[in-house]
């Protein structure tokens, strides 16, 4: 099982140091993959730090691949508020700064206002992921092409270079529609936040609609992780971040039951035990998910690093 990071490249604790500066230590301690999102007049949500600082996920990638050698480079996810070819070249340069270390993630993203703000529908937005994630496949040929989808038009075009064709595109959604999309045209599925509890049923539902199919789809799912002195005083010490996901306090064993595959809490050891749940369920990739102790987020790396992740390369216990 893979274990990626989602990086701090948003709200107020965004620097260049704890951004690219990290990037290379990031690397050295084993992390699989660096992470980022992807939005446009930038609001913090319910679980976000403050601060509307953003920078801009092909620039952030573009520069920890400048200072980093073997990580991978991915999106949790891009949001189809930019036209399918743009994204295109954006990913195909990407690919080439990088030398080819590039996992694309999509989907059809949140918040309204950054639809709003470039004159996009809102409604339009499954369909033009879908419309991004086809010309994205058709840049990889290295041929010009041509493209009616259900809002993207175009003769002839090229991207060069172009995505490259073995990029994994991931799709950040569970719902039975988000699923459907995934199985038609992506190569896995890399919901955030998601409960075993939905998260159980969504893998069985996409591997029912997808066992005929000759390709195995990737399962990955990106977890808040929360460090603490148990995962009761973990969860606690956030717990007005994320008082829409907490449900039930009634007892130490079932208090947090729900949150159970949403987070990763507690000591080094608690959260290597949590980690398993997802190894034994044939999980692929989990992206490890700081934003709730940004603040800290230097040292919540380092502690991951050195005291979570050696459990789970291939020469650690």
């Amino acid at each position: 099982m893979r274990i990626g990071l989602k990086i701090p490249h948003f709200s107020s604790h965004c620097t260049w140091e704890g951004v690219i500066g990290l990037a290379p230590e990031i690397e050295r301690l084993g992390f699989d993959s660096v992470w980022v999102r992807d939005h446009l007049s930038y609001e913090p949500g319910a679980y976000d730090p403050p601060g509307r600082a953003f920078v801009d996920p092909f620039v952030t990638l573009g520069a920890v691949a400048g200072a980093t050698k073997t990580i991978k480079l991915g999106f949790c996810v891009i949001v189809p508020f930019r036209h399918p070819l743009v994204t295109a070249q954006l990913v195909g340069s990407l690919a080439w700064v990088s030398r080819g270390r590039v996992e694309l993630g999509m989907g059809i993203g949140g918040p309204a206002k950054q639809f709003e703000v470039t004159g996009i529908p809102y409604r339009r937005r499954a369909s033009l992921c879908q419309d991004t994630i086809e010309v994205l496949r058709l840049a990889a040929s290295g041929k010009d092409f041509s493209y009616t989808g259900g809002h993207t038009s175009f003769e002839s075009a090229h991207v060069d270079p172009g995505p490259p064709p073995t990029a994994p595109i991931w799709y950040g959604g569970y719902s039975l529609s988000a699923l459907e999309r995934a199985a038609a045209c992506c190569d896995g599925i890399m919901p955030g936040k998601c409960k075993f509890t939905d998260f159980d049923p969504a893998v069985e539902t996409l591997r029912r609609i997808t066992r005929d199919r000759p390709r195995t789809m990737l399962i990955g799912t990106e977890p808040f992780i929360v460090l603490g002195k148990s995962r009761k005083a973990a969860i606690d010490s956030v717990s007005d971040q994320i008082a829409r996901m907490l449900t039930s306090r009634t007892s130490d064993d079932g208090a947090y039951s729900d949150l159970n595959g949403a987070i990763i809490a507690g000591t080094p050891d608690e959260c290597s035990e949590q980690l398993h749940d997802y190894a034994t369920r044939g999980v692929d990739c989990v992206v490890l998910d700081p934003r709730l102790q940004a603040a800290d987020f230097p040292r919540i790396v380092a502690t991951i690093g050195e005291d979570i992740l050696p459990r789970f390369l291939p020469d650690g216990d």
